[in-house]
């Protein structure tokens, strides 16, 4: 039994269309939440999982109208935790009686639900860092055998692929590469990051971490959960 700790992008709860380099929201995708969330029953029977839940496009939209009406780069990020941890309770409910009873605010607190063999779902836990640097804290808490990034993007690539026509897929790259690639991108604004939080990266790379990098197709999470080869991108 493998331990996979897994970071959901919140992109992929809500229903959503790209117009240029930005995700517009057009409400939450509930029948995709029950899908997943019926994978990860069924993975959780031969897998330890522990999943976070990212905030997606309303959770940059919230972030966005606290800035503008004068709020600090601290409150907005303290917005953005609340929708993630809103997102986290949607998938917990769809994840029943396997699902540990309440949502974690900090590590220390998730201590219990890691003892057990429920799912753990976390959103965020403090300002300054995204849902993927819970993750990778997580992994590097309980030893996981690997973290599985899931996003509507997907694998990782040289660019934007949204607004370049020269983005290319990174099918393996190592953890240099990745710490590399997330800190030309990481600007410590709310709401702003590369597919991978670039301290959540660092931690990855100190740890040894296995990243897979996979987009919301069940069957590609199914794969990177068990450790299969997949069209998406390994970091090792």
């Amino acid at each position: 039994m493998a331990t996979v700790v897994i970071s959901l992008g919140g992109s992929l709860m809500i229903k959503h269309r790209d117009v240029g380099a930005n995700t517009v929201s057009e409400g939450l995708d509930t029948k995709y939440i029950a899908d997943i969330a019926k994978l990860l029953l069924k993975m959780s029977r031969r897998h330890r999982l522990i999943v976070t839940c990212g905030g997606g496009a309303i959770c940059r939209q919230y972030q966005a109208a606290v800035m503008e009406l004068g709020g600090s780069a601290f409150a907005a990020d303290e917005a953005g935790i609340q929708t993630t941890r809103a997102n986290a309770m949607l998938l917990a409910a769809a994840l029943g009686d396997r699902a540990w009873p309440a949502i974690p605010g900090c590590l220390d607190s998730a201590a219990p639900a890691l003892a057990s063999d429920r799912v753990l779902v976390m959103g965020g836990t403090s300002p300054g860092h995204s849902t993927d640097t819970v993750a990778a804290l997580l992994a590097e808490k309980i030893g996981a055998d690997r973290l599985v990034n899931i996003s509507h993007l997907g694998p990782i690539y040289s660019a934007d692929p949204r607004t370049s026509r020269l983005a290319h897929k990174i099918g393996r790259l190592s953890h240099g590469q990745l710490v590399h690639m997330a800190a030309e991108h990481d600007k410590r604004r709310p709401g702003e990051h590369f597919i991978f939080d670039a301290l959540a990266a660092k931690i990855a790379q100190r740890s040894k971490i296995e990243l897979h990098f996979v987009s919301g197709e069940l069957d590609q999470i199914q794969a990177a959960i068990e450790g299969r080869k997949h069209s998406g991108s390994i970091v090792r």
